[in-house]
């Protein structure tokens, strides 16, 4: 028994795993190297050229001419927002907000649109019938938002909307308010369309 090399299960273990890894190392080389060749395939389609990849600023600008273009755009740097104007140079703004504020205020506003949903009010078969059409629905369904978001105080069964409304204001505040400023300073028209 003494003259018996000891036996290593770490490394036996190590070199058990490790044609595991190359294994996956391999198979997920082969999953990219498909990706990009489908990717490509794509690209190859007439009008899916720029297929998952970011527009190109003339692109852009051309579609401004149907109405404003705003780019926002957040990192953990900085974040700011570019207006994109018809054949005229872009517009910066620096936005004094924080990806990580920007982050809390998608997810609150993600929630209370959920929340919001489950407010909604619930058509039977013959409400369903009565309808005219989709738009109606639609309009009945702003109308509702529109006076929750304008009542002073609001039915406790909608405490949801107050998050709304806080979610919203500092929107305005961080983001909108910011381009609508450099709109009105630009005098550019259409700012209403925002």
């Amino acid at each position: 028994m003494l003259n018996q090399k000891p036996v290593n299960k770490l490394s036996a273990q190590t070199q058990s795993s490790r044609p595991t890894s190359e294994v996956e190392a391999r198979q997920y080389r082969n999953l990219v190297d498909e990706w990009n060749k489908v990717v490509s395939e794509i690209r190859t389609i007439k009008g899916f050229s720029r297929f998952l990849l970011p527009p190109l600023f003339t692109d852009l600008q051309e579609a401004s001419c149907e109405g404003l273009v705003i780019v926002l755009i957040a990192s953990r740097f900085s974040c700011d927002a570019i207006i994109v104007l018809h054949k005229q140079s872009p517009v910066h703004i620096h936005l004094n907000t924080t990806l990580n504020t920007l982050t809390m205020l998608t997810n609150q506003f993600r929630k209370e649109i959920f929340n919001l949903k489950e407010e909604q009010p619930t058509f039977t078969r013959n409400d369903q019938q009565e309808r005219s059409s989709h738009s109606e629905t639609t309009e009945k369904l702003s109308a509702v938002l529109a006076e929750t978001l304008e009542a002073p105080h609001l039915h406790p069964k909608r405490e949801i909307s107050n998050g709304m409304i806080k979610v919203l204001r500092s929107l305005w505040a961080t983001v909108a308010s910011p381009v609508v400023v450099e709109l009105e300073k630009a005098n550019i028209e259409r700012v209403e369309q925002i």
